[in-house]
């Protein structure tokens, strides 16, 4: 008899980004650092649940979802506890998957210990609901593209609606006062998460303040419109408005 192991979920309300070209769409979508219960069980050839069946499980990714385009060192992954155990009389064993801070696309896969049985695998996605493509209205140049989190800028432009809308008021208030072209820089990835900026997935790199996608980078404000560039930020209620040491301006609103 070969067995084959199934993992089945039980999980409701949701919520799925909006369709884009440049964000891949997976159901469901969890939160990072949230856990899971999956039921585990096995079957044999004709469908049926087999009793007391012993189960291994994994945790891996699909390399290059989220815009995170790097493929080495491997990204920090989701865990799965218990990592092994025996369904019950029934076949089921319950297993909790704690997600990674990573908005990327898993799978958790489900082996069972017997000879020539195959693995299944149940697949879901990391990040935050709510997500939005934002555009630059024409008041800003979008820029921040790497080699890292995709070719172009329609990879780290995304944010939340009540941040978007508050960063192109900013930018509204501030192009009628000043005028002149400036930079909307790194915001957040399609899914949010960890953004991190080098690729090596190491604290002090991994740009966390625009994991939610509430944060927005803006360059070339000249030295004298710093502080008003600020202002507009903390005015539309930004709960962080500060100039980084690179000389990039910093504002984060409310998650």
């Amino acid at each position: 008899m070969r067995l084959i192991s199934i993992l089945s979920a039980v999980c409701a309300g949701l919520s799925l980004i909006p369709a884009s070209a440049t964000a891949q769409s997976y159901t469901p979508l969890w939160q990072p650092s949230s856990s899971h219960t999956l039921y585990a069980y096995c079957t044999d050839n004709n469908g049926n649940i087999v009793p007391y069946c012993y189960m291994v499980f994994s945790t891996s990714y699909y390399a290059g979802t989220n815009a995170h385009t790097h493929y080495y060192p491997t990204a920090p992954l989701s865990t799965v506890n218990p990592t092994s155990g025996m369904g019950n009389g029934y076949g089921y064993l319950a297993v909790t998957v704690t997600t990674t801070i990573v908005g990327h696309a898993e799978w958790v896969a489900n082996c069972p210990s017997c000879y020539n049985c195959r693995c299944g695998t149940y697949d879901y996605a990391v990040g935050y609901p709510g997500i939005y493509w934002v555009s630059d209205h024409g008041l800003v140049v979008q820029n921040g593209a790497t080699s890292l989190h995709g070719p172009t800028v329609a990879y780290n432009h995304w944010m939340t609606s009540n941040a978007a809308y508050a960063y192109y008021f900013t930018t509204l208030d501030y192009h009628n006062a000043y005028g002149g072209t400036i930079y909307s820089n790194d915001m957040a990835l399609p899914f949010a998460g960890k953004f991190d900026l080098s690729g090596t997935w190491t604290a002090g790199e991994d740009h966390l303040s625009h994991e939610f996608g509430t944060a927005a980078d803006t360059d070339s404000v000249p030295q004298a419109n710093v502080s008003a560039f600020l202002g507009y930020c903390t005015y539309y209620l930004a709960v962080d408005a500060r100039q980084e040491p690179n000389g990039s301006l910093h504002c984060r609103w409310p998650n």
